[in-house]
Formats: C-alpha cells, sequence, structure tokens
C-alpha cells in the first residue's frame, strides 16, 4: 500500500507521531525526503541515531521550525487516537499539504469484533493513553471536516489478534478488569471462525483512510489552524465565552468545531 500511495517518484514526506522514525527509515531509503514530529525524547533520540531529520511537537501544535514546508504526503499512524483535539491536529496536518497532497490516517479500529467482544478489555481500547475512538465511518467524517476529501479506506491487523502472545496480553487485561476472559480455549474456535467470515470492517482492528487535500478548502483549514493557535497561547481561555462569524458552513463551522472542542462556550454564530 505505501508504493501504491506514495508512487515512484521522491516524495517530500511528514510523519506526525513518527515514534523511533521506523516508517520514516523505510520511506529514506527508497528515495523519498522525510521529515518527523514526535513529542517523546527517547523515540527522537533512536530516529535521530537512524540519521533521520525529527522536530520536537505534536500533532496539535506542530513545531514553528516546519515554517511553511509543505509535503506531497503526511502520515498520521496510529497517533490521532491520542491526541486531546483530534479536529486541531487535522487541521495542522492539512495545512502542511500541498494542493492535491495526500493525509494518511491509521487508527484502531472500533467497529471491529475484537472490540464487541472484548468490550473495555480489547487491548486496542488502551484507556488512557488513547482518548478518541473511531470505527471507518466517523475516522472519514473528522476528516471530511477537516477539508480532505476521503479517497480511500483500507484496514489492516487481523493475524496478531489471534497470535499467542496477543491472546496472553489480552487475557491478562480482562483479570486486571475482572472482565470475563473471551479468549479461552473454550471460546478461540468460534471467535476465530466468526472472524474469518466477517468483513473487512469487522475482520481487521486497524482501519486506514488516504484522503486528499480538497481544492478550495485552504481557508477553512487556515482558520482552524489560527483558531487553535489563540487557545495554545492562551488567548482564549477554557470555559471562554466567544462568538464567531461566518455562519455555521465553511470557515464558521471549522471555528465551531475548534472552540466546541477546546471547552469554549459558542454564545452566537453570524453570517457576514
Amino acid at each position: 500500500w505505501r508504493q501504491r500511495t506514495r508512487g515512484d517518484a521522491p516524495r517530500d514526506v511528514l510523519d506526525i507521531g513518527c515514534g523511533n522514525g521506523a516508517l520514516m527509515d523505510r520511506l529514506a531509503r527508497d528515495g523519498h525526503r522525510c521529515v518527523g514530529v514526535e513529542p517523546d525524547a527517547r523515540a527522537r533520540s533512536v530516529a535521530e541515531s537512524r540519521g533521520l531529520d525529527v522536530l520536537e511537537g505534536t500533532a496539535e501544535a506542530l513545531p514553528d521550525s516546519l515554517g511553511t514546508a509543505r509535503f506531497d504526503i503526511v502520515f498520521m499512524m496510529h497517533v490521532l487516537e491520542h491526541c486531546l483535539v483530534p479536529d486541531a491536529a487535522l487541521a495542522q496536518a492539512a495545512a502542511t499539504l500541498r494542493p492535491g497532497g495526500r493525509l494518511i490516517v491509521e487508527t484502531p479500529n472500533n467497529a471491529c469484533l475484537g472490540a464487541e467482544v472484548h468490550g473495555a478489555a480489547w487491548l486496542w481500547l488502551d484507556v488512557p493513553r488513547h482518548l478518541n475512538f473511531f470505527t471507518p465511518e466517523s475516522l472519514r467524517g473528522i476528516l471530511a471536516a477537516a477539508g480532505l476529501t476521503p479517497e480511500a479506506t483500507e484496514f489492516t491487523g487481523y493475524q496478531r489478534q489471534i497470535s499467542r502472545g496477543w491472546l496472553a496480553d489480552q487475557a491478562r487485561a480482562a483479570a486486571r478488569l475482572g472482565a470475563p476472559d473471551r479468549n479461552g480455549a473454550l471460546r478461540q474456535v468460534p471467535n476465530l471462525a466468526r472472524s474469518f467470515a466477517a468483513p473487512a470492517r469487522r475482520k481487521y482492528d486497524s482501519v486506514r483512510v488516504l484522503a486528499r487535500r480538497a481544492e478550495g478548502a485552504a481557508a477553512a483549514m487556515a482558520f482552524a489552524t489560527a483558531w487553535r493557535g489563540l487557545i495554545d497561547r492562551g488567548e482564549l481561555d477554557i470555559g471562554d465565552a466567544c462568538v464567531v462569524q461566518g455562519g455555521t458552513g465553511g470557515v464558521g463551522h471549522a471555528a465551531v468545531q475548534i472552540a466546541a472542542r477546546a471547552g469554549a462556550t459558542v454564545v452566537a454564530t453570524a453570517s457576514g
């Protein structure tokens, strides 16, 4: 899938939440020009030891040192579920794309059978490290709200769910929560049969959406990013009341979403 999405020509790639740089390393070896953003100092150190260009920052607050750099492809691989304000994170990512550029986002798939069977003990739930939970439909929806056009939905993560290590970790998670072990010997065969025959959105534990920057969406994305900047700089405090002008569509809609997610109270909207 990576070859399909990036093509043969060298691309400018941004990996937000790059971790230890494993994905960037593979892309760089294929000739692509890569920059990573990572908040964890230890992970950055590992990535830098690979000779990779990694900046300190988060998805919601990309480093100023990125400046006006624009990218052909932006990756957010198992990042969005960790974000305090996912709308702001996507607005930031979308703003770094060149016109026609692609954002590739992968998260745990909360529509899968594993989530249904294990409930609160499902390993990919991972509270409190994970703060947001997506189905294929809601992931496409939040990308569209950020001014992006979802083009493809793909699924990954089946075999690990039936691996010995995963099942052991799942049993330990259930025990810690006092939940029944739904991967016991008597349950493994029916669970396996049910998942094997399931459609992709139910079979796989992760969902990946490939979205393209929509033409004409730059204003909404820029406004959403600027709005989030007000919050980050303390110019709009949590709990503040605010007036959003621009109506509830387009730019105004993006502003209302970012304000509400940040805890501000929107007291009025107006056209014009």
